[in-house]
């Protein structure tokens, strides 16, 4: 799974395979959250650049080794290519944050002021764009692809609360990243969780109180961790009912419905979850049949939620169109049916909402943007701040892949989906406790253990 868009107050952030954009509004209104408006600065978030890849270069160079150079190229490209992105807006600083994870597991931070902003584009070559390197790197044990932040409440009432990046990576763990520099002595990051080699698929982080905040996250082996944050060893319980991996989980921001998030899944359903009780409130099936010749059409892989919390849109996989749902609870009465289907001129790579309006990422690469009409439509505007990221878009030239979801090259089957053993009666799934590698390290351990025992009760000659 990839995260190529994402947005947060007064910001948007996107990722062009190797390269990273956010815009960012310069005027915030008194709001708690700010607002996008359209006077905008442009910031490009500067890649690390990885030592070890420039050194194998200069090597390959003074060997004038051809193959070997064109393939060190191809691999540094591969390194340097963006995993997820993710922003975080907070009001109370007017502070700016972004993470960008790589292929090379490196994690880079960033963080900027919006006033610094201001006097950054006085300086600056092209007042409408700012270029910005990493405050934090840090590397990763695996390959993150899901990324959040939160923010961690002090036990100083007088002291802002510290913000973290929680990185979900390819092992099953989630690991919290100071975006602060580092200090001697002091440790930059923090095991959270861990789901037992299952893939992390997304991860959302709920409430700024000590006592209530929560982290969910979602993995391939259908369930979603609903654990206590920032101290995630208190695991609360699971949201369990779909037969396939969980694509993502987003929490339902209206007070009204109490403690809802709402799920999507390779089983082809959207679910409505209670994470206090964890019940399931409500299921909805995805057509299978839209495109006869497709049917991965269907597999819903990305949501979004509006402000409100009554607007939900959901990214499918080698489908064009963007589906929005509304969420109704209202006592025992739940709905969540179909309002409207927007049509893109290229796949879908990313979506997210922001003001009540909706954000685009497609395949050109584009960022279209969506605000409701009066006929409580979704119609697509043009305002300075899809141009203004637009014209970087345009110029960038890059290749965007054609889905978020990793396939096996071998196979040709997304890596998410389990392998089933049909020939066997009664053959459980490819869950991890079942791999035929860790039954035979047990059986050597247990080997082991009984030499060890025939020697101790062995007499002394």
């Amino acid at each position: 799974m990839k995260q190529y868009l994402h947005s947060s107050g007064p910001t948007i952030v996107v990722s062009l395979q190797d390269i990273a954009y956010a815009v960012v509004s310069t005027c915030i209104d008194g709001s708690a959250q700010g607002e996008l408006q359209d006077d905008v600065i442009i910031l490009k978030l500067l890649l690390p650049h990885n030592e070890e890849h420039r050194k194998n270069e200069l090597e390959d160079a003074v060997n004038t080794n051809k193959e070997a150079l064109t393939e060190m190229i191809v691999e540094q490209q591969r390194s340097n290519t963006i995993q997820a992105v993710a922003s975080y807006w907070e009001p109370k600083r007017k502070l700016l944050f972004y993470a960008v994870s790589l292929y090379d597991k490196s994690l880079a931070i960033y963080s900027v002021s919006i006033e610094k902003l201001k006097e950054n584009t006085k300086d600056s070559c092209d007042e409408n764009m700012v270029e910005i390197n990493p405050e934090v790197i840090h590397k990763a044990a695996k390959r993150c692809c899901s990324l959040s932040f939160a923010s961690i409440a002090s036990e100083d009432d007088n002291k802002l609360p510290s913000v973290v990046i929680v990185a979900g990576d390819l092992n099953g763990d989630a690991t919290a990243y100071c975006t602060e520099p580092i200090r001697s002595g002091k440790s930059h990051s923090r095991l959270l969780l861990g789901h037992t080699a299952s893939m992390l698929t997304s991860i959302e982080v709920v409430g700024d109180n000590k006592s209530s905040s929560k982290i969910l996250t979602s993995d391939r082996d259908e369930k979603v961790r609903v654990s206590s944050f920032p101290n995630c060893f208190h695991v609360e319980g699971y949201l369990l009912g779909h037969s396939s991996y969980v694509s993502d989980v987003k929490i339902i921001p209206n007070a009204e419905y109490g403690s809802t998030c709402l799920t999507c899944s390779g089983d082809k359903t959207l679910k409505l979850f209670d994470y206090e009780t964890m019940q399931e409130i409500s299921t909805v099936s995805i057509p299978v049949n839209r495109n006869e010749n497709d049917e991965s059409s269907s597999i819903p892989v990305r949501l979004a939620v509006s402000t409100s919390g009554k607007l939900v849109a959901v990214m499918y996989d080698s489908f064009r169109c963007i589906e929005l749902f509304s969420i109704t609870i209202d006592g025992n009465n739940t709905s969540i049916e179909l309002v409207q289907s927007i049509e893109c001129s290229t796949l879908p790579l990313g979506i997210s909402f922001q003001d009540e309006k909706l954000n685009i990422l497609t395949q050109e690469p584009k960022l279209v943007r969506f605000a409701k009409g009066v006929d409580s439509l979704y119609h697509p505007i043009n305002d300075n701040i899809s141009m203004s990221l637009g014209s970087k878009l345009n110029s960038s030239n890059v290749m965007m892949p054609m889905s978020i979801l990793e396939v096996d090259v071998n196979t040709g089957k997304i890596k998410l989906e389990k392998q089933e053993n049909k020939g066997k009666v009664g053959f459980v799934k490819n869950e991890p406790w079942m791999k035929r590698e860790r039954i035979e390290v047990y059986k050597k351990g247990l080997q082991r253990r009984k030499q060890r025992k025939l020697e101790k009760d062995k007499p002394l000659s």
